[in-house]
């Protein structure tokens, strides 16, 4: 009787240690759930973690269903009749951050969007979601993680994210040719944005002969992770700004 006794809380402590286990390598996202706006495109950190040795980002997409993931990947999946979108290549700006972290920059394009819309106008839900899918090149079962978009304006509750930047000039020419001493024929700036909150940066100027900025040095700081935004070049300073 004592053999016995003592065999069974053996077992049932080794289940629950395998269970522990399971569920503390499953990749969560900070934030869960995001306001986006219902009209225009829109942009929204992610940061993801803990990534398990072994795992990297794969696909990630957009739809209105999610269903349970087929053993043994784990999480929820995209349901692929329900699919809006597929993430671009060039939109794709995941990279490691921190303590087996990974951050993500979730650029909603308006056609999905409009696909949302037309999901509602049939009677269905205006909210849809976005899936990450990892794979593991030890063997691991894949993960799906997902976030939820639920559908607003571009106000107080949506990320405060710019969308779009043109530079206005006075003439249509691609190349401009300027005297030194001379003005820059400037009109302005266009900013589109979702959000409200404070912009705050500066204006630099790539002088004749400089190394062209990559697409790496043309992104927001805000878009990198703290640990990488010193490895932006910075140009010629032309002036500060702050606005809110």
């Amino acid at each position: 009787m004592r053999s016995k006794s003592l065999k069974y809380p053996t077992l049932v402590i080794g289940i629950l240690l395998v269970g522990f286990q399971t569920v503390a390598s499953q990749i969560q996202v900070n934030p869960t759930g995001v306001n986006v706006n219902s009209q225009n495109p829109s942009v929204v950190f992610l940061t993801f973690g803990q990534i398990p040795a072994g795992y990297a980002p794969a696909e990630a997409m957009w739809c209105g269903q999610l269903v349970p993931a087929a053993p043994p990947a784990i999480g929820l999946q995209c349901r692929p009749d329900t699919i809006y979108g597929v993430l671009p290549t060039r939109y794709n700006l995941s990279q490691t951050s921190g303590n087996l972290g990974l951050t993500d920059i979730m650029s909603i394009p308006s056609a999905v969007v409009r696909r949302a819309f037309q999901t509602a106008d049939t009677g269905g839900d205006a909210g849809f979601f976005y899936v990450r899918r990892f794979t593991s090149s030890l063997g691991g079962p894949d993960q799906f993680v997902s976030v939820t978009c639920r559908m607003a304006g571009g106000g107080a509750r949506t990320p405060f994210a710019l969308t779009d930047v043109r530079y206005l000039a006075e003439t249509d020419e691609p190349i401009v040719f300027v005297r030194r001493g001379q003005p820059l024929p400037v009109k302005g700036v266009q900013i589109r944005y979702n959000g409200t909150g404070r912009l705050r940066g500066r204006w630099e100027l790539v002088l004749p002969g400089e190394e062209l900025p990559t697409n790496r040095d043309l992104l927001t700081e805000a878009t990198l992770p703290i640990e990488d935004r010193s490895g932006q070049r910075r140009f010629t300073q032309v002036e500060r700004f702050y606005h809110f």
